[in-house]
């Protein structure tokens, strides 16, 4: 189990090699992975190579085998929504969610509260422009309410602009 996880995290060739494993394993294998990963996903999350592992799982799978992904960030969604490998994860979150996938809907409305804080942010402004595009209702609307309480100034900040002219 350490060793497929250090392969995640080691470099590029290794993470990819276990992305096409994903791609190609049986269901049972996936159960394997998810096992492995479950505990870890926040440190992979945060890993340059081990943070594609974690959106090819998002991307692959249903939410609710996934589950165990959003449920396992809940705490930490302002912290990611800042990040470089973090906005990633959670945008492919965004990308793959419904009102129906409640641990995904609970980790990123934690995201979207702190909607003023990351708007400007060089990496938090992916999150909120996918939250426009592709969120539910109720996000769209929470990042509409932060834009609309300053929309002078969001547009014209350097990164807050551009989720400005989306929505």
């Amino acid at each position: 189990q350490t060793y497929v996880r250090r392969l995640a995290m080691k470099n590029q060739q290794s993470s990819r090699a276990l992305q096409l494993v994903m791609e190609r394993a049986t269901e049972h294998e996936n159960n394997l992975l998810f096992r492995i990963f479950r505990d870890y996903t926040f440190e992979a999350a945060n890993s340059y190579f081990g943070n594609f592992v974690i959106q090819e799982f998002i991307r692959l799978h249903p939410p609710a085998r996934v589950a165990w992904i959003p449920r396992s960030l809940v705490g930490r969604g302002k912290s990611m929504s800042r990040g470089q490998l973090g906005c990633r994860i959670i945008c492919r979150l965004i990308e793959h969610y419904s009102e129906q996938d409640l641990d995904a809907v609970g980790l990123l409305t934690e995201v979207f509260q702190n909607t003023p804080e990351i708007l400007n942010l060089k990496y938090g402004h992916f999150v909120a422009e996918t939250g426009l595009e592709l969120g539910i209702p109720v996000h769209k609307k929470m990042i509409f309410d932060s834009i609309w309480t300053n929309v002078h100034a969001m547009a014209r900040g350097q990164y807050s602009s551009n989720v400005v002219e989306k929505a």
